[in-house]
């Protein structure tokens, strides 16, 4: 929603839903699952226009987007969507709900970007092959100079190409519990790349997930809010821009959910 003004009213986001009926849930999870495989394959395989060759992610989410939407009656709420790409190339970082952020997260990735995530990825049927060929960037989390190597190839990405980089700093998964500690790694990236720093939070209603069961309700609220571009160069630490981000995208993310 662009042009919206940066308060966020608060409100009690965790709505009744409906008991999911059976019929609903399949219908939606195999329609979903049929559309990401037809979809992933498509990609690829297909060859690109040169024009969009380095823009495959941001394609491919455009496309899972559309039948996500539909699918499991995704409706969404975005606050300053326009801050998207106010300032590429720049170091996105974005909260770590679940596996299913592929999926929430998909109307809103931004073109020209490629993503930081872990080694595990490049074994996931069908995405690990796009995540390949996009030239997304895989790390081994473990081993710190594997994942020392892996940042320094964004850096080069972002100064010789001008990629944008989008990362889960919170290294892991949240499960809805709030946000996690931060890893450095981007916010290092982005003081070494002089590049800004571009904060996401995206909330779900607490009940659309219940353990690892997704429950379809008749529609789906999904809350993004793009916060402020942060000047990486404006602090005099490490430590300071890590704490800074992380307290403005806790405070945003509670506004968005109303706790």
């Amino acid at each position: 929603m662009k042009g919206r003004r940066s308060t966020v009213a608060l409100f009690a986001y965790n709505p009744p839903m409906p008991a999911p009926t059976p019929l609903r849930f399949l219908s939606g999870v195999s329609r979903s699952v049929f559309w990401f495989a037809r979809t992933s394959l498509s990609l690829s395989r297909s060859a690109l226009p040169p024009e969009e060759a380095g823009n495959l992610d941001h394609i491919y989410a455009s496309r899972l987007s559309q039948g996500f939407c539909q699918y499991l009656n995704l409706r969404y709420e975005i606050f300053h969507e326009d801050r998207l790409t106010a300032v590429q190339p720049c170091v996105y970082v974005v909260n770590h709900q679940s596996n299913l952020d592929v999926i929430t997260l998909s109307r809103v990735f931004p073109p020209n970007t490629i993503v930081i995530g872990k080694k595990e990825v490049l074994k996931a049927p069908l995405f690990g092959t796009i995540f390949k060929r996009g030239g997304n960037i895989a790390i081994d989390r473990g081993n710190s100079e594997n994942a020392r190597a892996g940042f320094a190839e964004a850096e080069h990405a972002i100064k010789t190409i001008g990629r944008s980089i989008w990362v889960f700093p919170e290294g892991t998964r949240n499960h809805g519990r709030g946000l996690l500690p931060f890893r450095k790694g981007a916010f290092h990236l982005a003081r070494n790349a002089d590049v800004p720093v571009v904060p996401l939070v995206c909330a779900v209603p607490k009940r659309w997930l219940v353990g690892r069961r997704m429950y379809l309700a008749r529609e789906t609220l999904v809350r993004i809010e793009v916060l402020e571009p942060i000047d990486s160069n404006s602090f005099e630490s490490i430590d300071e821009l890590v704490q800074y981000t992380r307290e403005a995208m806790k405070t945003a993310l509670e506004k968005l959910t109303g706790s």
